[in-house]
């Protein structure tokens, strides 16, 4: 989605779009190629308005994105709400703002901002480093195969790293 720098006012204003999936799902540099993928478009709503050639975006992105587990390898689904802050200055004119500010700055060229990649940034930083399914995901039998959340498999107990298996027989205080 891009706003011409033009429509936006002084006096805030609503705007709710859809971000295609294409966009997100192909977003450059994304960290998380494998693990995660849009599975509908992503909805935001924004508020927006000018200060000078500052222009100001506050609002939410709603979600929901389709992940691999990292233990089970089954996919399920992951509902992401987010918020959304950032100030979009032109270029040559956000060089000295300062980082502690509360909002995001991002620099513009030209007559639009491309809201698209910062939302693909904000979902994606909302998203779970480590992909799971659920926290009690009891993962994949190393033996067999079988997931191990839905059936039980007949493998033999491990009984632990080989190299350890001399400290299995001492004993502790006579």
């Amino acid at each position: 989605m891009k706003i011409r720098v033009r429509d936006v006012g002084e006096v805030a204003e609503e705007v709710e779009f859809e971000q295609p999936v294409s966009g997100l799902n192909a977003a450059p540099g994304r960290v998380a190629a494998r693990d995660y993928e849009c599975a509908d478009p992503a909805r935001v709503g924004l508020t927006h308005y000018r200060a000078g050639t500052d222009l100001f975006f506050d609002g939410t992105i709603d979600a929901t994105v389709t992940g691999t587990c990292a233990r089970c390898l089954e996919e399920f689904r992951v509902p992401v709400a987010t918020d959304l802050h950032f100030l979009a200055t032109p270029r040559g004119e956000g060089e000295e703002r300062s980082e502690a500010e509360d909002v995001d700055v991002t620099i513009y060229d030209g007559e639009e901002v491309d809201l698209g990649p910062l939302v693909c940034e904000r979902i994606l930083l909302s998203l779970p480093t480590t992909p799971l399914c659920g926290e009690d995901c009891r993962g994949l039998c190393p033996r067999c195969g079988i997931n191990l959340n839905q059936d039980q498999c007949e493998c033999p107990a491990s009984e632990g790293d080989p190299r350890m298996s001399i400290f299995r027989n001492l004993r502790v205080g006579r």
